[in-house]
């Protein structure tokens, strides 16, 4: 299908013979800065259908291999932001000044042209030049009108073309000699951002001959916005912004950078109206991620007090995560809950203090690996006094978070490193179900406090009878939560076990009342072999699964033969028993995947306990007539109430009953 497509793509005459295989649409982001005529700025951004970005993909790799770039243009080098801010801070290290170039809308002024006349040179075959030429002319325009200027920013091709585009000047501007004969300028680029590196003495004629360099391209430097290492030049300030980072005597650091912008981004997602979880989700694809790629490509030297800084981040992160959960806990113990991989109860997050020392270490092996590959000269005694002030073992790694979440991953899968015993909400909370604020505070507070050591009521709060010992078990009320518990897990295990184990509900409707708690819930075929599960839920899982064992231990078929029957049992404390776990993994039931539906399981049922409460109350003030303040449940609740029909009943009965007593009112 693919190979169709791209061929019918390939072989369009024109862009308008095929118009449907080039949809696309524009997406602009705001710039969060003025115009030239003092308007909001926005980048126009082209955002494609999925078929002709993976084609595009494909095509760049040819033009790769074709199209010239200087290896000083970082933009297709691997860990390029890194290895371009390393060599600019080398330069002034060594007593050199950097000159950054700011070019007005460099992608919109291209000429088409200079693009065609490039891909001619580098020997672009014709097929793919005029396939090329046909998309960026027509990149905007509905009715296909052949635009003459512009190449689309998003496209996979935008790239490598722009880099072909502008290699003259990198390579003019590295050509250059003195009268002497000597070079005394290089550029060093990442894509359209160029910083040209020269002697404090050629600064005037560096700015000069580039800005003549850029004129000859038809591009316009935009000298308002240029930056320079030397006081004396531009803004005067003698700071350039590289990449995000800035260089220079007076340049504050990455760090400082980041966290002033933390707080900022924080308060934006924080006044979002959607549930708690939806917000912990935000927070950490979001906010973290915004953070936590600083000492990978921070190339300030390593030392105590800038791995401070980045500890500070932490501790402000864990501010942030704070005011979502609510828990009154220490920072120390939010930090652990946030570091610590998900099978180990915590959420697994890359925090940029606590993972300081590592990513510096692969930060140094990447920079190592492009010397030695390149030749590019750095004295070996300094890499090696770096090397030393991190007591972190030297690893390979292309790259650090995709390798940390790997290692993550291996250690979930390794069942020595489970410990079943311990609560692993991070599962849930990060997850694909949604879930009301109710549930979200109930594993929160599982997380930092124990729920079951809360003092025990004198009466019970659904049913207004006296809790006395055993009343769990006898409460009709909780029963109810508990059956809806049990029935949702039984639901999710036949659901998961249907087409490969022929999984079928045994239970009459799948409803395990009281009268029937000792018999199984799910029957499943294990080559050829008939096996029965039977769930429960409960406090103590060691004991219950041992009178489980006790029940089911004579168990006989019709013919006598014995019942092969294995206790799933759920703890109310987030847990699974390990017996059960590691029989569920063999029948190649994913971890992350039980231990999800666990916490799913067991917080929602505190949703549907407050509903219970809530109904109660409003049958009360109705009955009594009396002005009496009633809590409300979650207004997120629906989301997660609606998920069966059982639980959609109940929320309609809800609805209803308030309805009829605000008509009465």
């Amino acid at each position: 299908m693919f190979k169709q497509g791209f061929n019918q793509i390939h072989e369009a005459v024109t862009i308008k013979d095929k118009s449907k295989l080039y949809k696309s649409r524009v997406v602009y982001i705001d710039k969060h800065k003025l115009d030239s005529d003092g308007k909001q700025d926005y980048r126009p951004v082209q955002v494609q259908e999925a078929l002709l970005s993976c084609y595009h993909s494909m095509l760049k790799r040819r033009l790769v291999s074709k199209i010239k770039i200087n290896q000083n243009q970082f933009a297709i080098t691997p860990s390029g932001i890194l290895l371009a801010k390393h060599k600019l801070a080398l330069a002034i290290e060594g007593g050199l000044v950097a000159i950054k170039f700011d070019v007005k809308r460099a992608f919109s002024s291209v000429r088409h042209e200079l693009i065609e006349k490039m891909l001619i040179e580098q020997g672009v075959s014709n097929i793919d030049s005029r396939y090329i030429m046909n998309q960026i002319k027509a990149r905007w325009s509905n009715n296909f009108h052949q635009l003459q200027v512009g190449i689309n920013q998003g496209c996979n091709l935008s790239t490598i073309l722009y880099c072909g585009f502008s290699n003259q000047i990198m390579e003019k501007t590295q050509a250059a000699k003195d009268q002497n004969g000597n070079s005394y300028k290089f550029a060093l680029g990442f894509i359209d951002d160029m910083v040209v590196i020269t002697t404090p003495d050629k600064i005037q004629q560096t700015i000069n001959e580039t800005i003549a360099l850029y004129k000859e391209m038809h591009l316009e430097v935009n000298t308002e916005k240029c930056e320079c290492t030397h006081p004396n030049f531009f803004n005067k300030s003698g700071i350039v912004n590289f990449l995000g980072q800035d260089f220079g005597k007076t340049a504050k650091p990455l760090a400082k950078q980041i966290t002033d912008n933390l707080k900022k981004k924080f308060d934006g997602y924080a006044k979002l109206d959607i549930p708690n979880k939806d917000k912990l989700l935000l927070f950490c694809q979001c906010i973290v991620s915004a953070c936590n790629y600083g000492p990978l490509i921070d190339v300030a030297e390593h030392c105590a007090e800038n791995k401070q800084l980045y500890q500070e981040i932490d501790k402000q992160l864990m501010v942030d995560m704070e005011e979502i959960l609510h828990s009154n806990a220490s920072s120390d113990a939010l930090q652990q809950f946030a570091f610590d991989f998900k099978c180990q109860g915590g959420l697994g997050i890359i925090l940029p203090g606590a993972y300081y020392d590592q990513m510096k270490v692969d930060q140094i092996q990447k920079i190592d690996y492009y010397i030695r590959e390149n030749g590019d000269q750095i004295t070996k005694s300094k890499l090696e006094q770096i090397i030393g002030k991190i007591n972190t073992k030297m690893t390979k790694s292309k790259n650090f978070f995709r390798d940390t979440r790997k290692e993550m991953k291996i250690q979930e899968k390794m069942s020595l490193q489970v410990d079943d015993t311990v609560p692993k909400p991070g599962y849930t909370l990060l997850g694909r179900r949604r879930m009301d604020n109710t549930a979200f505070q109930y594993m929160i507070n599982w997380v930092f406090n124990n729920v079951r050591d809360t003092p025990i009521p004198e009466i019970c709060e659904l049913c207004k009878k006296p809790y006395k010992e055993g009343h769990e078990q006898d409460c009709k009320k909780i029963n109810e939560l508990n059956i809806a518990a049990h029935d949702r897990f039984a639901n999710f295990l036949e659901r998961i076990l249907r087409k490969r184990y022929q999984a079928r509900k045994v239970c009459k409707d799948n409803d395990n009342r009281l009268e029937d708690r000792t018999k199984p819930d799910i029957s499943i075929v294990v080559n050829g072999v008939q096996i029965y599960l039977d769930i429960g839920i409960t406090w103590d899982l060691d004991k219950y699964y041992a009178l489980k064992e006790q029940h089911y231990r004579d168990k006989k078929d019709q013919n006598g033969n014995p019942l092969k029957i294995i206790p799933i049992i759920i703890g109310k404390n987030l847990t699974i028993h390990q017996k059960s776990r590691e029989f569920l993994e063999e029948l190649r039931v994913n971890f992350e995947t039980i231990y999800e539906e666990i916490g799913y399981m067991i917080s929602t049922s505190q949703t549907h306990r407050a509903e219970l409460m809530y109904r109660k109350k409003v049958v009360q003030r109705g009955e009594k007539h009396s002005e009496i303040d009633v809590e409300k449940p979650s207004a997120n609740r629906f989301a997660s109430l609606a998920d069966s029909d059982v639980q959609f009943k109940r929320l309609t009965t809800t609805v209803k009953s308030l309805i009829t007593f605000t008509k009465k009112e």
